[in-house]
């Protein structure tokens, strides 16, 4: 009695990497792969494949077919790392038919892109210009670093800025993914109007040991690791993030200027401190009413005695404008305290006060606005164009011209926030527009999560069709014909004329 075992994780015309792994005979001789065959249930002799197939080598895939032969592999494909000799390994295509007649096709020898590209920092350097990253860091070897620079040759023009002022990071090991397993590899990204980054990928040891098991032969008829696809996986989060990652990196990059002109790249790290600084109100209600209190002070003192008078007179003076025209009225009136000089007096008192109010009611309007956008009720571009315009429109004297440039400043970094905010924040969390246009076409197309076995992990929410948007998008570069075998409507979406994985944030 034989005992079946189902090997069957994707969904798309082949499995990579699924059988569990075998040594071969030490002596792998005609008479013992004969015997083997012999005993496995296929129906006869398999047929064998590929370019420059030694008599080892035939012997090696006709052992694998027999071998493999007792799971429950009818009408399956399997494309393997594979024994093929002694102390070699082959990418080897294991096929069988619904009667589990079998073919052998050796693909090539050793594992695909498992040479090094030249020297690694050079080529560290390369990638970073090519693409506009940030930076690569971490323990990425020669070998890996080949890897890598395949992967993101794949990625098409139009979704090369997703890839722009990203930190590609070489790491050990990642915290465990939801269903329990190691993750492979990351995308993160700040979520908010203004951020310090475009954006992180680290890639784990883990992702790279599955090369050992398993390949993906492209439609182009190219080998591909499977460290590849998780590579542009996690891409793919990337692209479906772009437009609201760039934005929110430019109003970080923008607000930081006005304080500290020239000193950030446009792709460069930035402080949260600096950002939290540039961001911040500098000056508040607080502080103009100190202003006020000096001209109240100069207005009092002018009421007593000239020679009481003199200190705040002169702290009111220094404030300048309208401020000093009140300090040389009070100083009159305190020397001679006449009808005409009070009234003079009163009148300067009124024009500070007037400029105060006014410069206050802006404050407490633009604070009122930041609070609307920061709790969710997003306020309209009208509303911060029209207070933008007063304060533009209105000269401003000293002393409140440092209290006017600020809000102006403020003003323009609260307006961009609120239009990403207002842009940006869903009703779904923190996914983005071109996650929930896919979540929407894949519910409508009926298209579910079971395209690999990572997607299988997932709920039909908004964060799982994430996930399968991230892994449709990095098949569809390897192999665009897996993914319509899996489902037309998926591949569609992401390998059409006019793809549509790119409707949603900015288009």
């Amino acid at each position: 009695m034989y005992e079946e075992i189902d090997i069957t994780q994707h969904n798309i015309g082949y499995e990579v990497g699924a059988l569990p792994a075998v040594l071969l005979p030490n002596v792998l001789s005609e008479d013992v792969v004969a015997k083997k065959e012999s005993d496995s249930r296929l129906p006869g002799k398999g047929t064998i494949q590929g370019q420059g197939v030694t008599d080892v080598e035939e012997r090696a895939l006709r052992w694998l077919l027999a071998h493999y032969s007792t799971y429950e592999i009818e009408g399956k494909t399997y494309r393997q790392i594979l024994p093929i000799g002694p102390g070699a390994e082959g990418q080897v295509v294991l096929t069988y038919d619904q009667d589990r007649n079998a073919t052998a096709r050796l693909v090539g020898r050793g594992r695909p892109m498992n040479d090094p590209a030249g020297n690694p920092e050079n080529l560290k350097r390369e990638l970073i210009a090519t693409y506009s990253l940030r930076t690569i860091t971490g323990g990425w070897t020669p070998v890996d670093l080949t890897k890598l620079q395949c992967a993101l040759a794949l990625v098409k023009q139009d979704d090369r800025p997703a890839l722009r002022g990203l930190e590609l990071g070489r790491v050990p090991q990642l915290p465990p993914a939801p269903g329990g397993e190691p993750d492979l590899g990351v995308f993160r990204q700040k979520f908010g109007p203004n951020i310090t980054s475009l954006g992180t990928i680290d890639i784990s040891t883990a992702m790279f040991d599955r090369d050992a098991k398993g390949f993906y032969e492209g439609s182009d008829g190219i080998v591909y690791p499977v460290s590849v696809i998780g590579i542009l996986h996690e891409i793919g989060h990337a692209v479906a993030s772009v437009h609201r990652r760039t934005e929110a990196r430019r109003n970080s990059g923008a607000a930081v200027a006005t304080t500290q002109p020239g000193v950030y790249g446009e792709v460069d790290l930035l402080s949260q401190d600096d950002i939290t600084n540039a961001t911040t109100l500098r000056y508040g209600t607080e502080d103009i009413e100190k202003v006020v209190d000096l001209a109240e002070n100069a207005y009092s003192a002018a009421l007593g005695p000239p020679a009481q008078a003199a200190a705040a007179i002169g702290f009111c003076e220094q404030q300048g404008g309208k401020m000093a025209g009140l300090a040389q009225a009070a100083r009159n009136y305190a020397a001679n305290k006449t009808a005409a000089l009070g009234t003079e007096l009163k009148k300067h008192r009124a024009l500070v006060m007037d400029d105060a109010n006014a410069i206050m009611d802006d404050y407490e309007r633009a604070i009122g606005l930041n609070r609307r956008s920061e709790a969710g009720d997003h306020p309209s571009d009208d509303e911060y164009n029209q207070l933008r315009n007063r304060l533009t429109a209105t000269p401003c004297d000293a002393p409140w011209a440092i209290f006017h440039a600020e809000l102006i400043r403020w003003c323009d970094i609260d307006f961009r926030s609120n239009a990403w905010r207002r842009k940006y924040e869903k009703k779904e969390g923190d996914r983005t527009g071109r996650e929930l246009s896919f979540k929407q076409y894949a519910q409508n197309q009926g298209i579910g999560q079971d395209l690999t076995p990572y997607t299988k992990q997932f709920p039909a929410t908004a964060a799982g069709f994430a996930e399968l948007y991230a892994e449709a998008y990095a098949l569809s570069h390897i192999d665009p014909v897996a993914l319509t075998t899996h489902n037309a409507a998926l591949a569609t979406y992401f390998t059409g004329a006019q793809p549509f994985y790119r409707q949603g944030d900015g288009n």
